[in-house]
């Protein structure tokens, strides 16, 4: 239940402050109570099924938000 909750803060941060590097996550994670930041990133970012991905300036999205609201279409 532990990692729910680690998850939770992941996505709770990077919804409402957008883009992050991992140092301003991992101090905004431990400023909300997590007691090892960097354990919990390297668990969860790098984990294929995490929403959490990397953008090429090397910050951290949380895709579900990034994505909220915007339609794809695609050329046939």
């Amino acid at each position: 239940m532990a990692q729910a909750v680690d998850w939770m803060s992941l996505e709770q941060i990077l919804t409402a402050h957008g883009p992050l590097s991992e140092d301003d996550l991992a101090r905004r994670l431990q400023d909300a109570g997590t007691p090892n930041p960097d354990v919990l990133l390297d668990d969860f970012l790098d984990e294929t099924d995490c929403p959490a991905r990397q953008l090429v300036d090397d910050r951290w999205v949380w895709l579900p938000a990034l994505l909220a609201g915007r339609v794809f279409t695609h050329r046939v």
